[in-house]
């Protein structure tokens, strides 16, 4: 009779041990799924019309400064909170539609003397990684991160690879970023230099080096809206 009663109190033990795994493992679980859902990596679209991205240029020269926008862009960026090396991405902007303030200067800049608008009609920035990868400030509002890009720059049917400094901000979806747009933000400046002779980019005989520079400055600034993929 004490072995009969004694099997419901073995039965409601090992019920009770089933239950505690049980709980252990959805917990873990449910850790693990938030963990990831956190650490999702992000897909953000770069536009003018979604945002402010532009890219300024400048030409320096003896006979004549000329600075420059281009205001056409597209792109992406694959972003990944948990592994920002990893981020990967690509930027056009549209050459027939760069400006210089005076429109005759811009047609002479997109004719085939310069940077032949019609054979090459976008000019391509592909961001392969990152690396020094660096955390300068971080809240409850945004994470900025300093690092070095590492991409290649396709200019006049001419690539080239190309290093550079960049700073990331991340800005996480809020009620007030919602005003805005759904889902995450990210900015992305970065500021380099890119020789016309590397790209094949002659023009005019005796312009490059008297009026137009021999180097042209870009400063970029980008900024996206994303949602996790």
């Amino acid at each position: 009779m004490s072995n009969l009663t004694s099997i419901p109190a073995i039965a409601s033990g090992r019920t009770f041990l089933f239950v505690t795994v049980l709980a252990v493992v959805a917990a873990v679980s449910g850790s693990t799924l938030f963990a990831a859902e956190s650490s999702a990596a992000m897909r953000f679209s770069f536009a003018t019309d979604a945002g402010k991205s532009t890219i300024k240029f400048k030409s320096s020269a003896p006979l004549e400064d000329i600075e420059g926008s281009a205001d056409a862009i597209t792109g992406y960026m694959n972003f990944q909170p948990a592994n920002v090396a990893a981020s990967a991405g690509k930027v056009e902007t549209a050459v027939a539609e760069m400006r210089t303030g005076i429109s005759k200067r811009d047609k002479h800049m997109i004719s085939d003397d310069w940077l032949d608008a019609e054979a090459h009609p976008n000019i391509v920035y592909e961001l392969k990684k990152l690396h020094s990868v660096e955390v300068k400030e971080q809240n409850g509002d945004r994470t900025v991160y300093k690092a070095v890009a590492v991409g290649s720059f396709t200019l006049h049917g001419v690539t080239k690879e190309l290093s550079s400094p960049v700073t990331l901000t991340h800005i996480p979806e809020s009620d007030k970023t919602r005003e805005r747009a759904p889902g995450d933000f990210i900015l992305v400046k970065t500021a380099f230099s890119i020789a016309l002779a590397d790209f094949n980019i002659s023009g005019v005989r005796g312009m490059v080096g008297s009026k137009v520079g021999e180097s042209i400055e870009l400063d970029v600034s980008l900024i996206g809206s994303a949602t996790q993929q």
